[in-house]
């Protein structure tokens, strides 16, 4: 009754405006507040009647301030609703995108994992069956080496048993070469021979035969025949047969050597391929092992990373959920809380309220002693306590609430109250505790984010500086390259023009020992010519010493190393022999040329030796040519060959260097991705937490302030005195 005796009506000679004030105006969206009922706005807005009593004292209708009061609680619960709707669908778009990025993130990293794991397996395949390879090739080229060695073995004794029986059948030929001339120039003035002539003859061939034909020799003139003409056939039909046989047998020989280097040629070339099949495959299986061990490595980076992202992803969809039940919360509250203020409004303004309230109002002191008698001493106190953190926006909407309900406590009533005391301090605590978690959230995030930025910027450096050295790298290879392909077409220059400076100079040789030798023969028959015209006289002369004269001229002979050389002995024998008589007439007062004309035959031989002389040099000085030659063809073989075999391997180097930049370029762009990844995941965490974090302290700071002015107020309701 009290209570309605404080509601009056509006005097009806109250102006326009003031009708209006008391309107209704309920259109509101729902706000953020602690949990409310209706019924205690209710309570609140009539106890709110007695506690304005005292400022409306002068008013005509007071009912207009505690709508006034509804209204602007009101207005900031609308406030604190939109305020939590746009942070709530900051942090969704957060959750989207985020989320969306996660899942997309980790899809790539599985798929990248699988390809991986595809990739090490195919390629742990592909070096097995290259080992294998390389396995059957390196038999295969031990056994062409073995196959070179046996061959070569074979050859060398081919060759020395060559060796031999050629030089013993080219001694036998020369030995036959000089005794069957020398034979026939015997005959020339009749078969002379007597039987100890040919003896000697016979003993001093076989002397000079090697002993490996003595005894064929020795057969064949076994008959002891003297007569010159037979012995003169046996002797060329033996050397017709030495010659035969060496010819075959050199025949033979060349044969042979064509086969052993045609063999060798093979056999090398199948090594040499062998080799660089196994040079190839072994790059490309440390090539492929470099690979294996980098996608190793990947693999555990992107297993480290899908298993972060999955952690985050599941954390970042539990803390969405639960943002999304408390605004939901947060929200029904609000709508409860406006609700309540809108049906107390709609009360206040019902015609029969403002009739009722009319009447009850008129004596305004009664409503001051009224409201000031029945408020007790502690309310009073705790509503002092409180009255400081209502200007804190953060809780102003529930503080206005508690305040309302505790003008309206009686002594002995305040159970309810305290009651809304405690849940308003669970509420701040817990407010607390989820802004430390999030922070604590934010700051680890944030900490993470910038920690892999930074991480990811010097994993670009770093390839960037790789990237830079294998470019260097292969821009030296290549001007190595250049110069070694130009020292080798240097080199293939100077072996040409060596080559065509051998093949002239061995032409001229061949010319020159051509032209002596035609001179050697021209000589030779001049020569001839005379000893036959001039060397009977001699013979003539002193034909007593026949057999003595032609025994010491063969004997000299087929120890001498030429025919021209014995030739001339036995010519200065002669010369020496008949030197008191070269210019005195025979018996029948003829004059005796014969010393003379041997005297000429005499400056032929010498001509004849300095030409051999001549030849022997120039055969020596073409030999020596010809070996240095070779040699240097050797030595530019084998340096061209080194420097093909360096061209080949700084190729191989390049193809690396050029696959490590490549690699280097592709894992660059993966981490540019990456990085993209991450300053997003960083926008999107500043965007969300910024914010918190700026105005988390000030906030914590409010928090602490109300918290203080709730324990105070319990105290005060308590009973508890401050002075």
């Amino acid at each position: 009754d009290s209570v309605g005796r404080l509601l009056a009506p509006c005097p009806s000679t109250a102006p326009p405006q003031e009708g209006k004030v008391l309107g209704r105006r309920t259109t509101c969206s729902p706000p953020f507040v602690g949990p409310s009922a209706a019924m205690q706005l209710k309570l609140a807005v009539l106890g709110a009647v007695g506690a304005q009593a005292s400022f409306l004292e002068h008013t005509k209708n007071p009912i207009r301030k505690v709508v006034d009061l509804l209204q602007k609680l009101g207005k900031e619960i609308e406030d604190e609703s939109s305020k939590a709707k746009k942070m709530y669908n900051k942090y969704m778009c957060y959750c989207d995108t985020n989320t969306a990025s996660l899942e997309k993130d980790i899809e790539e990293e599985k798929e990248h994992i699988s390809e991986l794991e595809a990739n090490m397996k195919e390629l742990s395949g592909q070096n097995a069956q290259l080992e294998a390879e390389i396995q059957d090739a390196q038999e295969s080229l031990e056994a062409n080496k073995k196959t070179i060695a046996e061959a070569t073995v074979m050859r060398n004794n081919e060759a020395a048993q060559y060796a031999s029986e050629s030089s013993e059948l080219k001694d036998s030929i020369a030995a036959l070469a000089k005794a069957i001339p020398a034979l026939k120039k015997g005959m020339e003035n009749g078969s002379f021979l007597q039987a100890s002539t040919w003896l000697t003859v016979q003993q001093q061939l076989l002397a000079a035969l090697p002993q490996k034909q003595r005894a064929v020799v020795a057969s064949e003139l076994q008959s002891g025949s003297t007569d010159s003409g037979q012995i003169l056939g046996v002797l060329e039909q033996m050397k017709e047969s030495f010659e035969s046989t060496l010819a075959s047998a050199t025949e033979e020989e060349q044969e042979a050597i064509n086969t052993f280097n045609q063999l060798v040629g093979a056999k090398t070339d199948e090594i040499n391929a062998a080799s660089t099949a196994i040079e190839d495959k072994e790059a490309r299986i440390a090539k492929q092992k470099q690979q294996i061990g980098d996608d190793t490595e990947d693999k555990e980076d992107t297993e480290v990373a899908l298993e972060a992202d999955e952690s985050y992803l599941q954390k970042l969809s539990k803390d969405c959920k639960e943002a999304t039940n408390t605004y939901e919360e947060e929200s029904k509250a609000r709508a409860d809380e406006l609700a309540g203020i809108a049906e107390a409004i709609k009360i206040l303004n019902d015609d029969d309220t403002l009739e009722l309230l009319k009447k009850s109002m008129s004596d305004s002191s009664f409503i001051q002693r009224s409201a000031e008698t029945s408020r007790p001493r502690e309310v009073q106190r705790a509503l002092e306590v409180l009255a400081p953190a209502r200007a804190n926006p953060l809780y102003r909407g529930q503080l206005s609430l508690l305040m309302l309900s505790m003008k309206v406590t009686h002594r002995g009533h305040f159970d309810a109250v305290k009651k809304m005391v405690y849940k308003m301090i669970d509420n701040v605590k817990k407010e607390q505790a989820e802004q430390d978690e999030k922070k604590n959230f934010c700051d680890a995030e944030i900490k993470d984010g910038e920690t892999k930025e930074a991480s990811k910027k010097s994993d670009q450096k770093l390839i960037a500086q790789r990237a830079e050295q294998a470019q260097e790298n292969v821009k030296t290879i290549k001007e190595e390259i250049k110069m070694l392909t130009k020292e080798i077409k240097e080199l293939d220059a100077a072996v040409k023009e060596a080559t065509e400076t051998r093949q002239q100079k061995n032409a001229e040789f061949q010319k020159e020992t051509a032209d002596k030798n035609a001179a050697v023969d021209l000589l030779r028959k001049a020569k001839s010519v005379l000893a036959k015209t001039f060397g009977a006289s001699l013979l003539q002369k002193h034909q007593t010493k026949d057999a003595q004269a032609l025994d010491e001229m063969f004997g000299s002979f087929v120890q001498m190393d030429t025919v021209e050389e014995a030739e001339s002995a036995q010519l200065d024998q002669f010369l020496d022999s008949s030197s008191s008589s070269q210019a005195q007439p025979d018996q029948a007062g003829k004059k005796n040329n014969g010393a003379a004309g041997m005297s000429i035959v005499n400056v032929l031989q010498q001509l004849i030796g300095d030409l051999n002389a001549e030849l022997a040099e120039g055969k020596a000085t073409e030999a020596a040519e010809q070996k240095a030659y070779e040699e240097l063809m050797a030595d530019s073989q084998e340096t061209r060959a080194a420097k093909a075999k360096d061209i080949t391997d700084k190729e191989e180097e390049q193809a690396t260097e050029e696959q490590v930049l490549e690699e280097l370029e592709s894992a660059s762009d993966d981490l540019g991705e990456e990085l993209k990844s991450v300053k997003a995941k960083l926008d999107a965490l500043h965007e969300q937490c910024d914010f918190l974090l700026k105005q988390y302290d000030d906030q914590k700071k409010a928090r602490n302030e109300v918290l203080e002015s709730l324990h105070q107020s319990i105290a005060v309701l308590n009973g508890a005195k401050f002075d």
